[in-house]
């Protein structure tokens, strides 16, 4: 095991409002700076996505400025755009496209072309929408062909911020209101952004309202870190004796620091040093200190507020005092990989116990983990929670998977490199 992690982590951007500052810049009505972007494959995949439209896009470091081309005013691409292996990319830009005054191609990797886009095509076409999937099962690629769209009132059935974004950046281009229900919260980094660029947006409970603006200013951001690249030096500091790790200027998110509320459940020592508000964002500073787990039962109706930061928080549960059950995880059956699948295989196979009883997980600990080196299935998450677990059972890290990591966490094992004393 290693002595102790020690010291502050200043955390790339966050992936999620990354995406969707780049995308709001592109159709700005001027020249946008976003600073400290996040360093993934999957927000490249977004930025250069933009540039085949004919947004100019120009990045220094971690900084781009954006030089938006207004409503409908993207240049048809000459080729596909390839959204790589983000699903984030493709979803919602599917959405803008689909409002937009061109024609266009998103397709993407082997894993992406697995990932459902029924959820996103149908209430778009509710709004007018024309788009094909050309598979055989509503996968990418799908063809877009951009058109004026018409605002609806309608309930989304899936829990997903990337559809409730794809129907809200159609909305912004589409003649009238657009008004949706969520059945279940989702992350509202769309709706804060939003926001802040002055959109008639409006939140009754469950219901958005928002009214096409005509244009968007032009703006300057700088994206807060990345809570769920977060979670996984959290787990690690928390399981690892006398730690001490500060994070500096987190995105602290209601609906996205879920995981955070379910590890101070488990005896979490989490200390908030400061925090304020920006861009209709709170952001802050956290000190996490050693802890001892124990274990949680988490009911269905929370899954999405943690989602993507299950696998790291069933390694948590391996640790933890007792039994956790992680309640209705269905959509990680619909990750890059068969996520709930893998969380299973591999931390079994590193020597936890854990079982799946329908779409639930149940981790019975604390047990003893060893090295393990073998297959992620090519999924970034399942990656860093291997690493992770190296990292508390042994003290090292195999450095075996960065193709996989650098897709969402370029400097996942710099960082770590870092912060081991």
């Amino acid at each position: 095991m290693a002595k102790r992690l020690k010291g502050q982590v200043y955390l790339p951007g966050d992936k999620s409002i990354s995406h969707r500052a780049l995308m709001l810049a592109a159709i700005s009505s001027g020249q946008c700076h976003v600073e400290n972007l996040a360093q993934s494959l999957d927000v490249e995949s977004s930025a250069n996505c933009l540039r085949q439209l004919g947004v100019e896009i120009n990045n220094n470091g971690n900084s781009a400025q954006v030089l938006g081309v207004g409503f409908r005013n993207f240049i048809e691409p000459g080729t596909s755009l390839d959204c790589g292996n983000s699903g984030t990319s493709l979803r919602l830009l599917t959405g803008m496209l689909s409002a937009s005054n061109v024609q266009a191609t998103l397709d993407g990797d082997s894993s992406l072309k697995r990932r459902p886009m029924g959820r996103v095509i149908e209430p778009l076409k509710k709004m007018g929408a024309r788009i094909e999937s050309l598979s055989s099962s509503d996968n990418c690629p799908v063809k877009v062909f951009g058109q004026i769209l018409n605002g609806v009132s309608q309930s989304i059935s899936v829990p997903s911020a990337q559809v409730k974004t794809a129907i809200l950046f159609a909305g912004l281009l589409a003649k009238g209101a657009t008004e949706l229900e969520e059945r279940v919260p989702t992350r509202d980094h769309t709706e804060n952004i939003l926001k802040f660029l002055g959109v008639d947006l409006r939140i009754d409970q469950r219901k958005i309202m928002m009214t096409p603006p005509g244009y968007l200013k032009a703006f300057d951001l700088r994206v807060p870190g990345d809570p769920s690249s977060a979670a996984f030096l959290i787990v690690a500091a928390a399981l690892i004796p006398n730690s001490e790790l500060g994070f500096q200027e987190m995105l602290l998110n209601p609906t996205r620091i879920g995981y955070i509320q379910i590890l101070i459940d488990m005896g979490l020592k989490m200390n908030v040093l400061d925090s304020w508000k920006k861009y209709n964002e709170r952001i802050g500073n956290l000190l996490i200190l050693s802890s001892e787990l124990k274990g949680i039962t988490i009911d269905e109706r929370h899954a999405a507020s943690y989602i993507d930061e299950a696998p790291v928080l069933a390694l948590a549960a391996t640790q933890a005092k007792g039994r956790s059950v992680f309640k209705g995880l269905s959509e990680l059956k619909v990750k890059e990989s068969d996520r709930l699948a893998g969380i299973k295989d591999i931390l079994n196979q590193m020597g936890g116990k854990i079982t799946i009883s329908g779409d639930d997980l149940i981790i019975d600990g604390p047990t003893a983990l060893h090295y393990y080196d073998g297959e992620c299935f090519g999924d970034h998450r399942l990656a860093m929670m291997i690493e992770v677990g190296n990292l508390i059972s042994c003290g090292q890290i195999s450095h075996k998977y960065e193709q996989e990591i650098r897709v969402s966490f370029k400097k996942f094992y710099s960082l770590i490199d870092g912060v081991m004393k």
